[in-house]
């Protein structure tokens, strides 16, 4: 039986995936994921940001992710990477903006979310920090990302003795 032709990857490629958080902060960090692909997975840039609907970012909000320092990151099949803290403040509720550029690489399988209820986007080329993409393709699905950690502010944490009213 031939192999199966390449998901994504066979050019370089933007996913904007739109997040719905429901608690607020002021640092997150993103979990990425490759636990089911059969190549290593390598992220040439990752950007979050509060979305402003669409494929449009707040850029005020925006930040570039790093692993270990570094911008890109190589995920080995059967894997997870976690991006390093990034200071961004995002409201309780609001929906975040996860933009990762994959460059040429081959993908026969995909790490993804399939029914995530949500329409993100897909454009040509590394436009990771871009307001708003160009003619943007729908998916929705969310490939490689798997979740997002906020910290929420020490005043913000419920006491273990807390007790919820009868």
């Amino acid at each position: 039986m031939p192999p199966r032709p390449p998901i994504y990857g066979a050019a370089d490629t933007t996913l904007r995936e739109i997040v719905h958080i429901s608690i607020g902060g002021s640092t997150v960090r993103v979990v990425f994921t490759n636990e089911f692909g059969t190549e290593p997975l390598t992220i040439g840039a990752a950007h979050i940001a509060v979305s402003q609907g669409g494929s449009t970012i707040n850029l005020v909000s925006a930040a570039g992710l790093t692993f270990s320092g570094r911008t890109a990151v190589t995920i080995p099949p059967g894997a997870l990477m976690v991006s390093d803290p990034a200071d961004v403040k995002v409201p309780a509720g609001s929906d975040l903006a996860i933009s990762l550029f994959l460059p040429a690489q081959t993908i026969h399988q995909l790490s993804q979310h399939g029914g995530a209820d949500q329409t993100s986007y897909t454009a040509p080329g590394n436009v990771v920090g871009a307001k708003t993409l160009d003619s943007p393709t729908e998916i929705r699905s969310w490939p490689f990302v798997k979740g997002v950690d906020v910290k929420v502010p020490a005043q913000a944490t419920v006491s273990p003795t807390a007790r919820l009213p009868p």
